[in-house]
């Protein structure tokens, strides 16, 4: 069973140091977008029972749509690092 704390703090340890607004919102997505493969414990169509015994959610094109789409909307806003 994956952690849903390990998850968390990996998208805490890549996330700088939160001391403004925009800051906790980058990281509140990094935590969304890193808990995101375990939502098939949660959300019942997405469970491995309910898909012949495969996790959707934890295949590798599954796993890099939040991540694109936010480099995406990045790139769009003009974010550079």
């Amino acid at each position: 069973m994956s952690s849903f704390l390990g998850h968390s703090l990996t998208a805490w340890t890549i996330a700088p140091l939160p001391n403004s607004r925009s800051r906790w919102l980058w990281l509140g997505w990094l935590t969304v977008v890193a808990l995101a493969p375990d939502c098939d414990y949660v959300i019942p169509w997405f469970h491995p029972s309910a898909n012949e015994g495969l996790r959707i959610t934890h295949a590798l094109l599954s796993c890099q749509i939040l991540p694109v789409l936010t480099i995406l909307w990045l790139w769009w806003r003009g974010v550079r690092a």
